[in-house]
């Protein structure tokens, strides 16, 4: 960190929704509806040809992991 940009060491890891649906074993469609109703904190919508969302990794740590059948 420097006097000059307190904030440089400051860096945030994010995912795509394709991404955050296999860390926590649930569908992307899944992982979407928690980006949309606020579930995961932090993501954060990125418009385009295609809409992305952006996914904090830290957010993932707060879905419990889908049980295996």
């Amino acid at each position: 960190m420097t006097p000059d940009n307190p904030l440089e060491d400051i860096t945030v890891e994010v995912v795509c929704t394709a991404n955050a649906a296999r860390i926590v074993g649930f569908s992307e469609r899944q992982v979407r509806r928690w980006c949309e109703d606020g579930t995961l904190e932090g993501a954060e919508r990125r418009a385009g040809f295609h809409t992305k969302w952006l996914i904090p990794r830290a957010a993932l740590a707060k879905i419990p992991r889908k049980l295996e059948d």
